[in-house]
């Protein structure tokens, strides 16, 4: 029979918890078992692994060129607080709270590229902190290392960490929420204080996730999938469920009080939805979608082998949870006499998901959901959008990585998953990486042909179309890079964008202003190689004096340069 000793399970016939271990699950001021691992003074695993996901994200962080997206950022964190709400009210709300936070940002350290991105650095860095922590709470010490490396080197991760925008942000809410359910299920024996606080906790960060991100919503709706597994896969009798009842009960209350209080948000959001419109149906490429685009990316390679240790990790686990089924089944009978006290003494301190529940559920549940919505409605699905599901399927593989046994093998294809992806890395720090936009090489020539100009040359310049997105106009180059274009005339300007109600700017057309080049020296055009009006700006500009004296051609934009030859 289990040693029942009270003096806290120390002594050499202890095989289990004490009977009077306090109710909370704590033994001596700090929680024991897996719980005391986030108590515990040797939290450099996690710290360590945490900072190598932030170098790994942060070396040449502004060598990629800014893109479209981005330039939403800085266009919308670099306005005043009045303009932003202005623009929050038409477009984009989904990422109100990003911008905002990013506003702070650039008031404390300025704009850059780099500066766009650092965040975004060190997000990935806590993110991969928590992923060791959440994977060490419901598996092995081992199984939490090889996770978090797993998870930095993803190349979704190694993406998120260099983008100028909040998915890196949403991913570390996502298993911080994560790990607060599996504190708070731990606790569900607890005095309703307690408990209330975790849930409290838990609602909270369901909000502020929903409100970073609002597809984070869809991990909040996984979390009570894994609890009514966890439920349907428990002991028969009502003892051996009711921690997970309580736990069910606090994840509903929390759940509602945060959809609650993101209602205002959602419903701006719906009248936003037209903004999603590039969204392509779900069709045949789905599929791909989601094995491959969505977590590696543009590495076919690592994602072979990624789905393959996985899917072994998968059925490792698979295997022990349909065992410890079966054996919790064959006891119906409920406990007596001293086992009946022990049981209780040890469903006080909690339950805990496994390590199973949570990384399916995370994984499948809202990538399911969100295909399921833009099946039934309209497109909802991008693959980046499930960017956050990245640390569930790292916790896959290093349980498929460390079944493999054999140290050298595990070494192996660890060392193989980390070559994999430094040289995605290396590759994703390529000027043209993102959506082949090179907008530091356009603001690179404007700069240097200017810096050879003779001082007090009066300069103009006139934006053109930018390809894919016909609201914005190629003016996004100069948002993105200012210092290229400081003191130039925007002679097609009508409003800026922080005097609109919108996203971009309002512009003249170009035979209205057409006059305003009579006062320059130089003028400068920028536009998209698609919508080309070189030939409009050149029969414009020919009869007021001026020609050509220079073009370049920039992957999908033209930049020409016009100086003044005839006072007439």
């Amino acid at each position: 029979m289990t040693d029942l000793r009270t003096d806290g399970g120390r002594g050499p016939a202890s095989t289990g918890p004490s009977v009077r271990r306090p109710a909370d699950g704590t033994r001596g001021g700090r929680p024991s078992g897996p719980l005391g691992r986030f108590h515990h003074r040797r939290w450099g695993d996690a710290w360590i692994i945490g900072l190598l996901g932030f170098l790994l994200a942060l070396p040449l962080a502004g060598a990629p060129s800014v893109w479209y997206d981005e330039a939403a950022t800085v266009i919308s964190a670099t306005r005043g607080w009045d303009d932003l709400l202005r623009e929050l009210s038409t477009v984009d709300a989904v990422h109100g709270l990003y911008y905002a936070g990013m506003k702070v940002w650039f008031e404390l350290v300025g704009y850059s590229p780099t500066s766009l991105r650092f965040p975004s650095a060190v997000f990935i860095g806590l993110a991969a902190a928590g992923v060791v922590l959440l994977t060490r709470t419901v598996s092995t010490r081992a199984t939490g290392i090889v996770a978090g490396i797993v998870f930095v080197v993803i190349p979704r991760s190694a993406w998120m960490g260099t983008e100028g925008r909040s998915f890196a942000l949403g991913t570390l809410i996502a298993v911080a929420l994560t790990i607060t359910l599996v504190l708070a299920a731990r606790r569900a024996g607890a005095r309703w204080q307690v408990q209330a606080r975790w849930w409290a906790l838990y609602g909270l960060l369901a909000w502020l996730g929903a409100s970073t991100f609002v597809y984070l919503a869809l991990l909040v709706g996984a979390h009570g999938v894994v609890i009514l597994w966890a439920v349907a896969s428990a002991r028969a009798g009502r003892r051996s469920r009711r921690p997970m009842v309580v736990s069910l009960l606090g994840w509903a209350s929390a759940s509602i009080a945060a959809g609650l209080l993101s209602l205002p948000l959602v419903r701006v959001v719906t009248e936003q939805s037209g903004q999603v419109g590039w969204i392509k149906p779900i069709g045949p490429n789905t599929v791909m979608q989601v094995l491959s685009t969505q977590l590696f990316s543009e590495n076919d390679v690592f994602a072979l082998v990624a789905w393959a240790v996985a899917l072994l990790g998968l059925a490792l686990l698979v295997r022990r949870g349909i065992r410890l089924v079966r054996a919790r089944r064959a006891s119906r009978v409920e406990p007596e006499g001293d086992l009946a006290e022990y049981e209780s003494a040890y469903l006080h301190a909690g339950w805990s998901p496994t390590i199973l529940q949570l990384a399916v559920v995370w994984c499948a549940v809202p990538t399911l959901l969100l295909i399921g919505a833009s099946t039934l409605m309209s497109p909802l699905y991008s693959p980046r959008y499930m960017a956050y599901t990245a640390p569930a399927f790292a916790m896959l593989m290093a349980v498929g990585i460390l079944a493999l046994r054999w140290k050298p093998l595990v070494a192996a294809v660890t060392a193989a998953l980390v070559a994999l992806s430094v040289m995605q890395l290396v590759h994703d720090r390529t000027t043209t990486r993102k959506a082949d936009s090179d907008w530091a090489a356009i603001a690179r020539i404007v700069s240097e042909e200017r810096a050879q100009e003779a001082p007090g040359t009066s300069e103009a310049v006139i934006f053109g179309p930018v390809r894919r997105h016909p609201k914005a106009t190629s003016r996004i180059v100069a948002y993105s890079y200012p210092d290229a274009f400081r003191g130039m005339d925007d002679i097609l300007l009508r409003t800026p964008p922080g005097d609109t109600d919108g996203l971009w700017e309002q512009t003249h057309p170009l035979a209205d202003r057409v006059d305003e080049v009579d006062g320059a020296d130089v003028v400068w055009l920028v536009t998209s190689d698609r919508q080309d009006i070189r030939p409009e700006v050149a029969e414009a500009l020919t009869p007021r004096g001026f020609a050509k004296t220079d073009d370049w051609h920039v992957m999908n934009a033209n930049v020409e340069r016009y100086e003044r030859v005839d006072a007439g």
